[in-house]
């Protein structure tokens, strides 16, 4: 009981770490104006705020995306290995699909594409090899990213567990 109890408090504790790395993930994001080379406007701003910002905002990437994904491969370990979830394979990726590709269809058909081809002119060409091979899917490769990176240590944590449990 007591060592569930501890399981228990140690995935509060990762899950809220995981939390705090979504919200860097968005504080980053919301610095990025400030920052050369993510705006084609450039803003002149002495301001020390705006000076503790891009600092803020280049500390922030420094980890927050390694920070996010390592917490999240940590839960996958631990709700497979020590609760015995995910184990149930169709169940399981159509979940994780409908958690980050639905998502990434629409706002994909909401967002982006519209503001490519308004803003940038897309072609079709540039739609099938940035939104539907996922080369370049501009903001949305992170959901992409998390997806194949399920689908892929689904398959391959029990062969690297082998003699381990």
């Amino acid at each position: 009981m007591e060592e569930s109890k501890n399981s228990d408090i140690k995935l509060k504790t990762i899950d809220f770490f995981k939390v705090c790395m979504m919200n860097s993930v968005v504080l980053y994001h919301c610095s990025c104006i400030w920052q050369d080379g993510w705006s084609p406007v450039h803003f002149e701003c002495s301001s020390m705020f705006y000076v503790f910002i891009s600092i803020l905002g280049k500390f922030l990437n420094s980890f927050h995306v390694y920070g996010f994904v390592f917490a999240s491969g940590y839960i996958f370990y631990y709700l497979r290995y020590e609760r015995g979830r995910y184990r149930q394979k169709y169940r399981d990726i159509v979940r994780r699909a409908k958690q980050l590709l639905v998502p990434y269809i629409i706002v994909m058909i909401c967002w982006c594409i519209p503001f490519y081809y308004f803003e940038f002119g897309l072609t079709q060409n540039e739609f099938l090899k940035k939104f539907i091979l996922g080369i370049s899917p501009a903001q949305l490769w992170f959901l992409l990213m998390l997806f194949e990176i399920f689908i892929t240590f689904y398959f391959l944590s029990d062969l690297m567990m082998v003699g381990k449990e």
